[in-house]
């Protein structure tokens, strides 16, 4: 019996629709239909009473769910322990989307690494828009980025770490000098923002923010990366907001605390499965963020 139209049955039953469950595994919804089909002719006995609403389990589909979640828990074990046996270097693809997180990721490693030679971990780095997609695409097996950046259907999302915002201000900057900044003194120089792709990804929400405290639209630069972002508040084109971490400071930036800005910025690690593999790194990563 193939496990995938039994996952698909589970979906089904959970969403109470053919085209809601066909979205969360990213097929179409003639493909689940088929499959259905086919699962009910194995079993010899209809699963699902197809109505305008969507769909309802028949006492035969009620009686199944329990075994069928049993049968999903049993694959999933045997998974994560095959994955623990198998020889050789054991590979993790982890993707990341700044210095913050390559931070973390770097640090993660050389605490596994003590205990764990065999663990070999490739890092990817994505862009904020795309971080999440790699991680439903199965481009990546863990993501590492802020919270509102990993949301989605199938995707589970722990929080791993937290930092104080501060401004990012050059060292050429007379605010650089002060032992603090205010909102008010922030206003009076450019910011510098990521480039935002959607209205409700991080980037638009920091731009609406701004926009809400007083700053000008026409004094909001916009920067294609975080590195690039960084760049160009080190050569005293603006000012931006960072976490509070050391992978962030440089040679030509200074964090400054705000003394009217308490935002905590996050950090979290999405998985679709939580493999072995994953729960090693997730565990090396609260062990450095107790």
């Amino acid at each position: 019996m193939n496990t995938d139209r039994i996952q698909y049955f589970l979906s089904i039953a959970e969403e109470g629709s053919f085209s809601a469950a066909a979205k969360k595994h990213f097929i179409s919804q003639t493909a689940i239909s088929l499959q259905m089909s086919t699962l009910e002719k194995e079993i010899g006995c209809p699963l699902f009473i197809r109505t305008k609403a969507g769909a309802e389990l028949t006492w035969q589909g009620k009686r199944l769910v329990p075994m069928a979640q049993q049968l999903i828990k049993c694959q999933q074990m045997l998974m994560d322990n095959m994955e623990m046996l198998r020889e050789g270097k054991r590979e993790l693809r982890i993707a990341y989307t700044g210095p913050v997180e390559r931070s973390l990721v770097e640090s993660a490693f050389v605490h596994l690494h003590r205990e764990h030679m065999q663990v070999s971990i490739f890092p990817m780095q994505f862009p904020l828009s795309e971080v999440a997609d790699a991680l439903k695409s199965g481009a990546c097996d863990l993501a590492v980025s802020i919270p509102c950046e990993l949301s989605g259907e199938g995707i589970s999302t722990e929080i791993i770490a937290a930092y104080q915002t501060k401004a990012a201000v050059s060292v050429a900057n007379p605010l650089s000098k002060e032992s603090s900044v205010s909102i008010e003194q922030i206003r009076e120089y450019p910011l510098v923002l990521l480039r935002a792709h959607a209205s409700g990804n991080a980037s638009s929400q920091i731009r609406k923010w701004a926009l809400s405290e007083g700053f000008c639209a026409d004094r909001i630069l916009e920067a294609d990366s975080i590195d690039e972002q960084l760049f160009m508040v080190s050569l005293n084109q603006g000012i931006s907001l960072f976490p509070d971490c050391p992978s962030v400071r440089g040679p030509g930036i200074v964090l400054m605390p705000i003394r009217d800005y308490g935002y905590e910025h996050q950090v979290a690690a999405a998985y679709r499965r939580r493999t072995k593999m994953i729960e090693l790194v997730l565990d090396a990563l609260y062990a450095i963020n107790p």
